[in-house]
């Protein structure tokens, strides 16, 4: 068992590697590394919730990049909860989980709950924008997240009129 330090130096030795192997295609072999850093985590006596929420979002992120969406669905909401419980976390982080977690959603065809993620996202970003004008954090993120919730305004159904209370359908 690795002392504290060592698990920190090992688990980002491991994800420095997940990440060189993710950008080469190897998504298997990158999941291998996320895993061997997250376990070093979970193992280490300290709770570590960044390092652990950050490997969670990876392993999330090439779940969903290999298909594997229910897999996907279960790190990105541990991530996100481990985001949420520290106080430490930036409303830039948790509105990247939110995003992930939207787009998962979405690949699996739960598109208001997808659109309530986007909307919460972007609500976060907007909360750093509202007390630091000045800073750029999530502009991009911001910007991808607009156009996800502009694509799916154009997907999700409009619930249909309700009859009995006179409602017409909208032309």
């Amino acid at each position: 068992m690795l002392d504290d330090a060592g698990a920190l130096r090992f688990a980002a030795e491991r994800n420095a590697q997940g990440l060189r192997l993710k950008a080469l295609g190897r998504f298997n072999a990158a999941r291998a590394e996320y895993g061997r850093a997250l376990a070093a985590i979970q193992a280490s006596p300290t709770r570590h919730r960044q390092a652990e929420a950050a490997l969670c979002h990876n392993l999330g992120g090439i779940e969903f990049a290999l298909g594997r969406y229910c897999q996907a669905e279960s790190f990105a909401r541990l991530g996100l909860a481990l985001r949420r419980e520290d106080p430490s976390s930036l409303p830039s982080e948790i509105a990247a989980d939110l995003n992930a977690l939207a787009a998962i959603l979405e690949a699996l065809g739960r598109l208001p709950d997808a659109e309530a993620m986007y909307c919460e996202a972007l609500a976060a970003l907007e909360d750093i924008r509202a007390t630091d004008p000045q800073k750029g954090d999530g502009d991009r993120l911001r910007g991808d997240i607009q156009q996800q919730l502009m694509t799916l305004s154009s997907i999700v159904p409009v619930a249909a009129p309700d009859r009995e209370k006179g409602e017409r359908p909208n032309p």
